[in-house]
């Protein structure tokens, strides 16, 4: 399956008033997810932001969902740059204190995503109704296996949201670097690791006791746990060439996906590679080989240990040294 890239080029720029959020750069370390309990526009969602009296509560975007005349399913429409911030998380110092966290303000480390959606829905007689008492199609209705905060039905997140999420999520984690993992228990309930201000992913219900955003519905879960997986799928492994000169003697260490080849002094040592899906080790002479390699922008250091007294040796010496400017 293809995996499509978010273009930039395709996201809705809506005016959005300089007063309405805070025009500083922040180091961003979080994703947060939310949906709007509003109507389906993500156009209508902003330029209700923008002439409101809350203040600067907003997020950068907000995705657009079905039947609406402004937009289109899945569309990005963006407010302000995620480099920015504004206040979206609400989080009161008791919720700190609940989780033994110090107090700090992490609507600037975070950058929020709003999408679309009516949240909780109420069941009468086969129909379905949101907080407004408006109907919600049946083939818009989500029905949770286990009840949710008490609700079991929630309006369904779009097949071309999930998309536009799953994009966002990606080109973030290129551009601030923030973490792809799905770590169940820091999503769906307030979470420790949120508040500290840990770098990942997490909803509006890692901060909030009184919230319901982003509901666990199946087919978001599925993607936000398939995401790591197929963007390091889509990596091309780079190889690693070194060639250093150790007491005199050359040390030349080749590396790609498919093994490690050392030589040192002349003498070529094979070490063969395995990989599963839950691990990745390296064996020599049938010996479990542990191999670090450490990379910044221009400096590689790469640390071999092994039971084998000759690679403990050589990997003891290249623990050593940090080998310069080496080919990427």
């Amino acid at each position: 399956m293809t995996m499509e890239k978010l273009n930039l080029k395709k996201i809705k720029q809506c005016e959005f008033s300089a007063t309405e959020y805070i025009q500083t750069a922040t180091t961003k370390k979080q994703i947060v997810l939310h949906h709007t309990a509003g109507n389906s526009s993500g156009v209508n969602t902003i330029k209700h932001w923008n002439s409101d009296k809350r203040g600067r509560i907003a997020t950068c975007v907000v995705i657009s969902g079905k039947n609406t005349s402004n937009s289109y399913d899945g569309e990005i429409c963006q407010a302000f740059s995620s480099k920015y911030w504004a206040y979206h998380l609400g989080v009161k110092a008791e919720v700190f204190a609940s989780k033994n966290v110090v107090y700090q303000r992490l609507d600037k480390i975070s950058i929020g995503i709003e999408i679309c959606n009516w949240g909780s829905l109420k069941k009468i007689g086969d129909k379905f109704y949101n907080y407004v008492n408006r109907e919600v199609p049946k083939d818009e209705v989500c029905t949770l296996k286990v009840a949710y905060k008490g609700n079991k039905y929630y309006h369904k997140y779009t097949d071309a949201q999930i998309e536009s999420v799953r994009q966002l999520l990606v080109y973030w984690n290129e551009i601030y670097g923030i973490p792809l993992d799905y770590i169940e228990e820091d999503m769906w309930e307030v979470s420790e690791n949120a508040l500290s201000g840990k770098a990942g992913i997490y909803t509006h219900n890692s901060y909030r006791y009184d919230k319901s955003d982003i509901s666990p519905q199946p087919k978001m879960i599925q993607m936000l746990k398939n995401l790591k997986k197929q963007v390091m799928a889509k990596k091309k492994p780079k190889d690693i060439k070194i060639n250093a000169e150790v007491d005199g003697n050359k040390l030349q260490i080749e590396k790609d996906e498919e093994g490690l080849d050392v030589v040192y002094d002349g003498k070529n040592r094979d070490i063969e590679y395995h990989k599963t899906d839950e691990e990745k080790s390296f064996k020599y002479d049938g010996k479990k080989l542990d191999i670090d390699v450490k990379k910044t922008a221009n400096d590689l250091e790469v640390d071999i240990q092994a039971e084998t007294s000759w690679l403990r040796w050589v990997g003891k010496i290249i623990s050593k040294f940090v080998l310069k400017k080496f080919k990427k």
